[in-house]
């Protein structure tokens, strides 16, 4: 016997239940009795709507009530099939679209702006990038690497490039080491004298390594890239904001009404930058 035989509904509320009842749960049903819930759909509906469906008043009721009062069970069950939005039904189907509630309307309307600007600012960082406003980690990294490696052999060839006229400020050349021999004459009275003299050669020394750091680093600074990446990427730097340069001080120019056979003249006199750039 189906768990379905003899069950009614009595009042809206009743109905209202067994709708939404999940499956395996308990539904009140006629004057008390409870059946459990074995098959069937499980709808979405509030408890208003079935009420207003019971007494539709412009119109013949979407639910209508027996001759004797209350709801046959083969009513409902086609009330609810024509009328309300099915949440999930024995056979496992899928859930029918539902209504979206205020908060989730919101919520996905958050997330539509959020992909909208993810992919904008994709977008905007694919269009820096071929033109050259910005570059790879990697590009960088790698025009470091290569750049320090350089630096590392230069200072390791620093003592031995220097040594000769190191060794000729300390008595490596024939005029230095008379000096030396001058000062003490031969006497070993006079070494005190001596270390003070070497110590006061200190300045010449200092000088000495801080020329030849300076040439060091002036190399390492003039612009000259270690790698072909990074020779590339600059260039198409420069021919950006050269091209973007000219763009603004043309619009300047036409902007105060001038010539604009002016472009090279106002280039040459003006450092024209991106808002924020550096100075």
């Amino acid at each position: 016997m189906s768990w379905k035989t003899g069950v009614w509904f009595k009042t809206a509320r009743q109905v209202h239940q067994f709708l939404t009842c999940p499956l395996g749960e308990q539904f009140i049903y006629g004057d008390g009795e409870t059946a459990t819930k074995e098959s069937g759909i499980v709808y979405a509906v509030s408890e208003k709507t079935i009420y207003n469906h019971a007494a539709d008043e412009d119109g013949p009721a979407k639910l209508p009530r027996r001759r004797k009062g209350g709801f046959a069970m083969r009513t409902v069950e086609t009330y609810a099939r024509d009328h309300l939005s099915k949440v999930v039904d024995a056979a496992g189907e899928d859930p029918a679209p539902q209504r979206e509630d205020s908060g989730a309307a919101v919520r996905r309307t958050m997330a539509d702006a959020d992909l909208k600007e993810i992919k904008a600012a994709k977008e905007r960082l694919a269009f820096e990038r071929d033109r050259g406003l910005v570059l790879p980690t990697s590009t960088v990294e790698r025009e470091l690497g290569e750049r320090t490696q350089a630096f590392k052999l230069y200072l390791t060839a620093f003592m031995r490039d220097i040594k000769a006229e190191l060794i000729s400020q300390v008595g490596g050349d024939v005029a230095t080491a008379r000096e030396i021999i001058d000062l003490v004459g031969g006497d070993e009275s006079k070494v005190e004298e001596l270390s003070g003299w070497m110590f006061q050669r200190s300045p010449i020394l200092l000088d000495l390594w801080r020329r030849r750091l300076a040439e060091a680093l002036n190399s390492f600074a003039r612009g000259e890239w270690y790698t072909e990446e990074m020779h590339e990427a600059w260039e198409l730097f420069e021919q950006t904001t050269s091209s973007r340069a000219e763009e603004v001080a043309l619009d300047l120019i036409a902007l105060a009404g001038g010539d604009v056979s002016t472009l090279g003249a106002v280039l040459e006199q003006f450092d024209i930058r991106e808002r924020g750039g550096a100075a």
